[in-house]
């Protein structure tokens, strides 16, 4: 702008000559009712040029510059003439006389407004427009006068503006697992639009609404996907400036519930099982105390996450002062906070290995009673398919091949297989070291040989390590981590004694052993374990300290290599303290 305000004070003369051109190229689309009434010489058509008494007569009356309908022009005359058949040579004459009176009156308003709010250069620029686009007299005028009212809004600033346009900032806001909602402000007040895709551009919104602060929802977008888009102060998408942003849409509408490890389970202070269930989500540090209470409170349960829901399954209610193996089958969904029971188990199963296999759920090995010499399962395997029928379909059946007889196993399934370690045999309550795996594809334990654990212990706490694409360290190894336990022997659940121990075992998925990872702090007893992959951490809750005393401390390790990490002591003790319970997340 004031490059322009410099060339409208040293070259006004161009500038005029550029007003006047605006006048004779002026668009007529109609003729004027009150431009005035011609003169007529002889029979009624001028056939010879005029005299300049003459002249003056015809454009003096008709042709004169009238400043109150400023904006007609004089042109209009010398057209009014034309359609009478005036000869070329008077219609030059008229034409000259009328730009002639134009440049007397622009030399009289030459410190007037029009000059100050640079009229001169914006009517040619916008007459030139209205020829173009055949807009009438009356709505043209209007706008022209409208401009010279104020500079900065006319088209000729909205053309600068649009030329100059900046994105000032831009932000993504409001994301969801299937929407995203994009602010930016443009430093014109412009129309905005949005092209977007996964990794490439696929889509595109456009506002129509001129506006410096734009907002725009992007919908039908994929759950848990990255995503990369553009912004622009214009419809224009060609030559404008564009920023750049990036977001992850949410695995769901609640995202600390999906990243959350829920705490299910286990024996509290009061030697009672605990019906609440806490969760915590690790990226935030928060955690959320009895988020729900499972209908019947259990310990020992067989507790897994499948299809983004928690089942509890089977495990020990307490009847009065004694336990009691139990045949239920109860399943919620945090994202509606519904609790739902499901089909009894064939046989009530405590101390099992559970994990979630494709579209089913398989239980091996366990106890179905609380004294383990009386309740041994030899080689039986459940399966449950939650998805036949209202509440799901049990079936049991027994291996192709021998499952150790054991209680208190650590486990978890893998790549379609489960994979179990340790634990306590059945007929005597001495702690084992040995593992294998079962295939529920085959119906068939494996012939690999599986790799011990470094120490026979039993209730010890363990988690597959299992990272997808989708993390946010999808190339972070798979690991299987056994933690804490006891070494002692019980053949009764709860145990009678125990001896607790911190050893920690990892096990690295295509090497051939065990490893020896950082001792754990504290010894403990049947502790919860699971993975946060958004944080890169291992984490360790509670379990019990000494026989019958659960604790509620946190710890974490690195995921990215636990060999050669430390543990960490959490700031935030658990809600509750508890031993014997699992902690899942649901995404896995």
């Amino acid at each position: 702008m004031g490059v322009i305000v410099m060339i409208s004070f040293v070259i006004p003369a161009f500038l005029n000559r550029l007003e006047i051109l605006a006048l004779i190229y002026e668009p007529l689309p109609e003729f004027h009712k009150n431009v005035g009434t011609p003169t007529f010489l002889n029979d009624g058509k001028i056939s010879q040029k005029p005299n300049s008494r003459q002249r003056d007569k015809i454009c003096g009356n008709s042709c004169k510059f009238d400043v109150r309908n400023e904006w007609l022009g004089i042109r209009n005359r010398c057209r009014f003439w034309e359609k009478f058949h005036v000869d070329s040579n008077f219609l030059k004459e008229c034409k000259s006389f009328a730009i002639t009176k134009r440049h007397i009156l622009l030399k009289k308003r030459r410190s007037g407004f029009l000059s100050k709010t640079f009229s001169f250069v914006i009517p040619a620029f916008l007459l030139k427009i209205g020829n173009l686009f055949k807009i009438t007299r009356f709505t043209f005028l209007f706008t022209l006068i409208l401009q010279f009212s104020n500079c900065l809004n006319s088209p000729l600033s909205h053309i600068q503006d649009a030329q100059n346009a900046k994105v000032n900032l831009a932000f993504v806001s409001q994301i969801g697992p299937r929407s995203a909602t994009i602010f930016w402000e443009c430093s014109s007040s412009l129309p905005g639009s949005v092209l977007y895709g996964k990794g490439a551009i696929e889509s595109v919104v456009t506002s129509l609404k001129n506006s410096n602060i734009h907002s725009m929802t992007l919908p039908n977008l994929d759950p848990n996907t990255d995503y990369l888009a553009y912004v622009f102060c214009s419809s224009d998408l060609n030559k404008l400036q564009r920023v750049p942003l990036t977001f992850k849409t949410w695995t769901s509408d609640f995202p600390n519930r999906t990243r959350g490890l829920w705490v299910v389970g286990g024996i509290g202070a009061d030697a009672s099982p605990v019906s609440e269930i806490d969760f915590f989500d690790p990226v935030t540090s928060t955690w959320y105390p009895a988020a729900t209470s499972i209908p019947t409170p259990r310990a020992f349960a067989n507790i897994v996450s499948h299809k983004n829901k928690i089942y509890v399954i089977g495990g020990l209610e307490k009847q009065g002062i004694n336990y009691v193996a139990s045949k239920k089958t109860e399943v919620y969904d945090p994202y509606t906070n519904q609790w739902t029971t499901l089909a009894d188990i064939p046989v009530a199963n405590q101390g099992g290995v559970i994990a979630s296999v494709g579209e089913e759920i398989f239980i091996i090995a366990g106890t179905t009673t609380a004294d383990m010499t009386t309740g041994t399962i030899l080689n039986t395997v459940s399966r449950f398919a939650p998805g036949i029928g209202p509440t799901g379909l049990w079936q049991s059946y027994t291996s192709l091949s021998a499952i150790f007889s054991r209680a208190d196993m650590s486990g978890c399934g893998l790549n379609g297989n489960i994979f179990f370690t340790g634990g306590r045999f059945t007929n005597d309550g001495t702690s084992q070291a040995t593992s294998d795996s079962y295939s529920p594809s085959i119906n068939s334990t494996s012939a690999a040989g599986e790799p011990s654990i470094t120490i026979a212990r039993h209730g010890a706490g363990s988690a597959c390590v299992k990272p997808l694409n989708s993390d946010p360290y999808p190339t972070d190894p798979e690991w299987i981590a056994v933690i804490g336990g006891s070494t002692g022997v019980s053949t009764l659940q709860p145990i009678t004694s125990i001896t607790t121990t911190n050893r920690t075992d990892f096990f690295q998925n295509g090497t051939l052993a065990f490893a020896i990872g950082p001792i754990l702090p504290v010894s403990v007893y049947y502790p919860g374990v699971q993975a946060s992959y958004e944080t890169r951490k291992l984490f360790v809750f509670g379990g019990a300290s000494a026989l019958n005393i659960p604790t509620d401390s946190v710890y974490s390790i690195g995921l990215q290599n636990p060999i050669a990490s430390t543990w960490s002591l959490d700031s935030l003790k658990m809600p509750r303290a508890r031993y014997s319970h699992k902690v899942v997340r649901i995404d896995r």
